[in-house]
């Protein structure tokens, strides 16, 4: 099946990948405006087939599609596809607003494609064995942001979200008691 890969930045590359390369039965397209960065992953991981544009990878047969774009882009890439009869997965969040989520939503089940949006960090080997283990009586986890205050939707969207699904992933039950605490300063969120 082939398949394409929309953006090749840090998180592809480390995350998606190696996986996905690894695969069998699986040809990947890589596609970004970027041809220093396209011709650098192409080679480091062995794909052959790159493109330039979404209208170019549309028309290399692809059947499904990673997005790994800015967020910012999101609505836009996975409406092109998904207009173009592509099955999309995409990296959380899907958008910045929820009126994009619900449109994009709503466009996928006409078309009759799947849209899914991932959380790497529930396939990672040692969140799988926690899960394993059963129901926790109390989870606590810390992800640290050394020096990199954000505006609080930048921040939560980017990285904080990935401990809200975890907690809420290895919780697995309704109405658990969570506590939250956060440090902003001249409008930037420091810390959550």
């Amino acid at each position: 099946m082939k398949i394409g890969v929309v953006g090749i930045g840090d998180i592809c590359r480390k995350a998606y990948l190696p996986v996905l390369g690894s695969k069998g039965g699986i040809e990947l397209v890589l596609c970004t405006r970027n041809k220093d960065t396209l011709a650098d992953v192409s080679e480091r991981y062995r794909i052959a087939e790159v493109t330039h544009s979404l209208d170019e990878l549309v028309q290399s047969g692809i059947r499904a599609a990673f997005v790994h774009t800015a967020t910012v882009s999101h609505p836009e890439v996975v409406r092109h596809l998904l207009k173009h009869d592509v099955h999309v997965y995409v990296d959380k969040p899907i958008a910045d607003h929820y009126e994009d989520v619900e449109s994009l939503a709503d466009l996928s089940f006409r078309k009759k494609r799947i849209l899914m949006t991932g959380f790497n960090r529930r396939y990672a080997p040692l969140v799988r064995r926690l899960m394993d283990m059963g129901m926790p009586d109390i989870v606590l986890i810390q992800k640290n942001r050394v020096s990199l205050p954000g505006t609080p939707r930048s921040f939560i969207f980017d990285d904080f979200i990935h401990v809200v699904d975890t907690l809420r992933f290895l919780a697995r039950h309704d109405g658990p008691d969570f506590t939250l605490k956060y440090r902003m300063e001249n409008g930037q969120l420091l810390s959550v």
